[in-house]
């Protein structure tokens, strides 16, 4: 699956013609933006996504976010303070992201709940530990979120519930589960690029 940058117009353009091309569309975040906090520009980006009925549809699971400045910082992105608090400057406005944030083995998903929740380190070498009750404070807040996204767009109601329990699955594998059984992360029990939800939405007023 190909990574294209989305802008404003390649947004427009894949919600008019009902096509993602199966791509991971990425939003790029500067070190200058976020040396100077300034989330408007990534933000204008993200607000738009949940806007649209269609937008909630094509852009679900295949939206990736792209630090870019610190490739020479030999430190994990989530390390580093000014990352962690742009990302949390950003998410106190948009809180979607387990429905919008993809989740291959590239996902932002792990960066951006490291950056999130306090962690610990064991050693020099490990990425980092979350407490249970950080994590599912963390979990809580964005299910909410995503429940909000399904409900506005009105996904019929025994679907909601197999859209968070994949999160949940997502996670269990994340930290404690097993490699992937290669099935689809939403829990649908289909494989590949086919997931069972998407012919369950609602129909657009």
């Amino acid at each position: 699956m190909k990574k294209i940058r989305l802008t404003k117009k390649r947004f427009w353009k894949v919600v008019n013609t009902w096509d993602t091309d199966k791509c991971i569309y990425y939003i790029t975040i500067t070190k200058q933006q976020i040396e100077a906090e300034n989330i408007v520009p990534a933000l204008k980006l993200l607000n738009m996504l949940p806007r649209y009925w269609r937008s909630v549809l094509l852009f679900a699971v295949k939206i990736s976010i792209d630090i870019t400045g610190y490739e020479n910082d030999k430190r994990n992105l989530w390390e580093i303070k000014e990352v962690r608090k742009y990302m949390q400057l950003l998410d106190m406005k948009f809180p979607y992201w387990f429905h919008f944030l993809d989740q291959s083995a590239d996902s932002s998903l792990p960066f951006l709940t490291l950056c999130l929740c306090d962690y610990r380190k064991e050693n020099a070498s490990s990425y980092g530990l979350i407490m249970n009750t950080k994590l599912f404070d963390f979990y809580d807040r964005h299910i909410t979120a995503l429940a909000a996204v399904c409900e506005a767009i009105k996904f019929k109601e025994h679907v909601i519930p197999g859209i968070v329990s994949g999160m949940w699955l997502y996670y269990d594998r994340l930290f404690d589960g097993p490699e992937s059984s290669g099935l689809c992360p939403c829990g649908c029990g289909y494989t590949g690029d086919t997931c069972a939800t998407l012919e369950e939405y609602g129909e657009e007023d």
